[in-house]
């Protein structure tokens, strides 16, 4: 039963990484072509039209891309050293795989300030390219 933790340890620290490096991919070419409520990276500002809808995704989707790889190092390095500092008895939760989830949900959030940032610095606050 040993082996089942340490494999969903894994599948959890790896699942934000997998999400940003997919949908940084899918985001870069364009599967989010028109405006929807539902999927792509939904702000007030990306959703003022279609200009400033494909600038977020392409920004969103580069940063998205290259920081899943980022976050993806220190995970599968933090899941190693867990399988020895670890053990069984502690349950799902401790230092080592506590610490790579707060990094990565970090990183995912600091990501949204960039896109803003980038947006309000391309576009005015009606949407019009400066």
């Amino acid at each position: 039963m040993k082996w089942f933790v340490w494999i969903a340890r894994l599948l959890c620290l790896l699942s934000m990484p997998d999400f940003m490096i997919r949908c940084g991919r899918r985001f870069q070419r364009g599967d989010a072509k028109t405006i929807d409520p539902m999927y792509g990276y939904r702000t007030a500002m990306s959703m003022k039209n279609q200009d400033t809808w494909d600038f977020a995704h392409q920004v969103c989707g580069r940063l998205w891309w290259k920081a899943g790889w980022m976050t993806l190092v220190p995970a599968v390095l933090c899941w190693a050293v867990s399988l020895w500092h670890c053990p069984y008895t502690q349950g799902m939760l401790c230092v080592w795989f506590v610490v790579p989830v707060l990094l990565e949900i970090v990183v995912h959030a600091a990501t949204y300030g960039v896109v803003e940032r980038a947006l309000k610095n391309a576009f005015d606050q009606n949407g019009n390219r400066r």
